[in-house]
């Protein structure tokens, strides 16, 4: 025996008659059918979120790379002016060096000078 479950339209007044256990797959298909719209949208709430955690991360590792881009022109800039003053000083060095040879000869002349007049006014 075939049971038969009928189903009405609000506008059609026509009986479907389908039987029970094809209606049975249909309502299964149709609970399914929303569990499978939940599943979706959790599914699409995930992803959304996941994409905002990803944008953000990008967004941070953007700003990391300016810090690095700054922070190595800042090094660039440092090794330059570093460069300059170890050749500056090299050369206040040897400037250094020639104004000691200045200085002790010109010590030696005196003395010698000195020493001179001292012999000049002992001689005379």
């Amino acid at each position: 025996m075939l049971a038969h479950l009928t189903a009405f339209s609000a506008t059609d007044t026509t009986k479907v008659c389908i039987p029970k256990e094809t209606a049975r797959k249909i309502a299964q298909d149709l609970i399914a059918g929303d569990e499978c719209r939940e599943v979706l949208a959790v599914t699409q709430n995930t992803l959304s979120i996941s994409e905002k955690q990803l944008s953000l991360k990008d967004s941070i590792i953007r700003y990391k790379d300016k810090q690095i881009a700054s922070m190595d022109t800042i090094i660039r800039s440092q090794e330059g002016i570093n460069g300059t003053l170890q050749s500056e000083y090299a050369n206040l060095q040897k400037q250094y060096k020639k104004q000691k040879r200045k200085t002790f000869f010109n010590r030696i002349g005196n003395v010698v000078l000195i020493a001179g007049l001292a012999a000049l006014l002992v001689i005379k």
